[in-house]
């Protein structure tokens, strides 16, 4: 954003300053959802394309239920791909993701931060005003350890989630194989 300091030396209007900066903001705002929106698919792909393995390999299972021999190595790829899908989707592409948004969040508000005082600043205002407006939309060192803690406890009840949720798969698909071994 050091093109708000060439618009403030070159003596441009307040409120041409923050159109211009504004502008500027929407154009990282874009980029950065983009790229958030994009780990997010991948996530979601990811465990899709977990899921497909687990019944291509519950089909080649099935389709050899006649050959013992047959039967394990189609589990183990029905297991695995549920469990590379778990770990690429929310242990690699979920990390990311949420790690992006928590930097675009700090980035926005500075990008607020500077507007708003490039604004202020090209309006001529009182040094006392500038600061007491700058400190309200910056946030306190308390409040950033606490939305820290936050995030990273909701972070944690998401993966508990869905570790059980794909824990709970698994132990289903044991029970698939074990009660239809034990039947024959």
């Amino acid at each position: 954003f050091k093109e708000a300091f060439n618009l403030l030396v070159d003596n441009t209007k307040p409120e041409v300053l923050e159109e211009l900066l504004e502008i500027k903001k929407e154009h990282i705002e874009n980029r950065h959802k983009i790229m958030i929106g994009m780990l997010a698919n991948a996530g979601s792909v990811a465990g899709s394309m977990g899921m497909l393995g687990t019944l291509v390999g519950l089909v080649a299972m099935l389709a050899n239920l006649s050959d013992p021999s047959a039967v394990g190595p189609a589990m183990a790829v029905a297991l695995l791909t549920t469990m590379y899908g778990a770990l690429v989707g929310t242990g690699i592409a979920g990390i990311f993701e949420n790690k992006l948004s928590q930097k675009h969040g700090k980035e926005m508000i500075n990008c607020d931060i500077i507007i708003q005082g490039a604004h202020m600043i090209a309006a001529e205002e009182s040094i006392g005003n500038i600061k007491m407006k700058l400190g309200a939309i910056t946030p306190s060192v308390e409040e950033q350890k606490r939305n820290k803690w936050q995030n990273k406890s909701v972070q944690n009840v998401k993966n508990v989630f869905l570790d059980g949720l794909y824990s709970l798969v698994i132990l289903c698909h044991f029970f698939l194989y074990f009660s239809y071994y034990y039947s024959l």
